[in-house]
């Protein structure tokens, strides 16, 4: 591919326009950081299996004891209680899911 003067110029040009493009809106923080963002979705992945991992440990001997003990409604309103409150625990935002008692 061969360029004229001219095109090679026009070339340069734009290129320099996207780099300071790119360099105001990186500086205007309206650019995210890729790694950056990479990591954090990585260190919450961790964050979620571990909390996951760590329910049966936590819950299962008390929940085997209530499976054998209660009805089918009561088991499965204490597992989702137990499941409420891992993602409560997890909620980045704050927000609570929602209430078992509702839905």
């Amino acid at each position: 591919m061969s360029l004229t003067f001219d095109e090679a110029r026009t070339v340069k040009a734009n290129f320099h326009a996207k780099l300071t493009q790119l360099d105001f809106e990186q500086k205007a923080g309206q650019l995210l950081p890729f790694e950056d963002m990479l990591q954090a979705v990585a260190d919450e992945y961790a964050r979620i299996r571990t909390r996951l991992v760590a329910l049966a440990p936590e819950h299962g001997p008390r929940l085997r004891l209530l499976a054998l003990t209660s009805t089918d409604t009561e088991f499965v309103a204490a597992l989702q209680s137990v499941i409420y409150e891992a993602m409560e625990e997890l909620s980045a935002d704050g927000s609570k899911p929602p209430d078992p008692g509702n839905g």
